[in-house]
């Protein structure tokens, strides 16, 4: 129903309101919404607009990347608003690096996340993420060289650490390869140090 919000902010506490054409809306903000708005100050907000049989709640999002992954873990059974709102807290990079490394522990961690919680989310989540890093989304663009995350992330599936991964492709020449030749002579270079 809502794409997003642009308008002045007129509140900040716990929720945000931005006002839009002299209406005022409550917003439910992720933490990084919540740390970039000042009040007094025009801000575009992406909204995810959630209707239950007794309240409608407008929940806000730095980007619409950011929102996308929201709706992503709302598909996760036994996974929420709140809960996804808790697990967007470590910042979407983090999220989903976490997921798609399967760092049970990083999630773990998160208040409110129960180890059984991360667990399924990672499960449910993992081959969504990975089918969704290929669409281009900014949550999904490290800052570095994205045929090297890919690499790293192929050598962890191949059951290599990924504290191991990162080494060996550390140790090699990256610049112009893909992600499979990367793989190809990360797992080389390791075979002709052993």
């Amino acid at each position: 129903m809502y794409n997003y919000l642009k308008g002045i902010v007129t509140e900040v506490t716990g929720e945000i309101t931005v006002e839009c054409g002299g209406v005022g809306y409550l917003v439910v903000p992720t933490y990084s919404l919540f740390a970039s708005v000042t009040l007094g100050q025009s801000a575009t907000i992406h909204v995810h607009h959630d209707v239950k049989e007794n309240s409608q709640t407008l929940y806000g999002f730095r980007s619409a990347s950011e929102r996308e992954l929201f709706r992503k873990l709302l598909t996760v059974n036994g996974v929420g608003p709140k809960g996804a709102i808790a697990l967007l807290s470590i910042g979407d990079e983090k999220l989903v690096s976490a997921i798609l490394t399967q760092d049970v522990q990083a999630l773990s961690r998160i208040k409110g996340v129960s180890t059984k919680s991360a667990e399924k989310v990672i499960l449910d989540l993992r081959s969504k993420l990975t089918k969704v890093s290929s669409s281009g989304l900014d949550f999904l663009q490290p800052t570095e060289n994205s045929a090297v995350v890919d690499a790293i992330l192929g050598l962890v599936n191949l059951g290599v650490s990924k504290p191991m991964a990162t080494d060996m492709i550390a140790r090699i020449k990256t610049d112009g390869l893909t992600a499979e030749e990367i793989i190809v002579e990360a797992l080389n270079a390791k075979g002709r140090a052993n």
